[in-house]
């Protein structure tokens, strides 16, 4: 059984071959979000920023500004909270299109302790002017942030670790 998050980066890795405006950000975690297959395939459209979610943000944000769908990859409690200033005032404010790819979502980071836990940041960005939040049922569902590119802003939640099938692969996500 595949993970959310692989197949997350796999499904990132296939939009980013038919659309040449997608760039990847990432705060230094691509191995573990996955974002890694899209820097393989793509270097010259892939962002390491490192540590520095905050300025991350800003960064996807200029991205969106000249053009670009900029996916941020990095985990789901350091968008929410550490980002959550330049979330709020330079995308959703601002009404800039990006796209959050919150990994490691809920209690799935539940080695981690209970600082890498996320559980309060869907509350957070759904709080948000224009800001969708899709939460990743299963790795059917992963590819869930195509559907989400046409919304302004949407926040998405990768789960850590493998799960059953809960939709049909044919499940359409209508994002809105």
């Amino acid at each position: 059984m595949e993970s959310v998050r692989v197949a997350y980066g796999k499904a990132l890795a296939e939009y980013g071959a038919v659309n040449e405006n997608v760039v990847v950000l990432d705060a230094d975690v691509s191995a573990s979000t996955q974002s890694g297959f899209f820097a393989k395939a793509f270097p010259h459209r892939f962002f390491n920023v490192g540590i520095a979610e905050a300025g991350m943000v800003d960064v996807g944000v200029g991205l969106a500004l000249g053009g670009k769908i900029p996916f941020i990859n990095t985990f789901a409690f350091l968008l929410a909270f550490r980002a959550a200033e330049q979330i709020r005032t330079c995308a959703a404010y601002s009404k800039v299109p990006i796209k959050l790819a919150a990994h490691y979502a809920g209690l799935s980071d539940s080695f981690d302790g209970p600082t890498h836990q996320s559980i309060s940041d869907v509350a957070t960005m759904r709080g948000l002017p224009d800001m969708a939040v899709v939460v990743v049922a299963d790795m059917n569902l992963a590819g869930a942030q195509k559907a989400a590119v046409d919304l302004q802003s949407v926040f998405v939640k990768n789960l850590a670790f493998a799960v059953g099938v809960n939709v049909a692969d044919d499940f359409e996500v209508l994002a809105g």
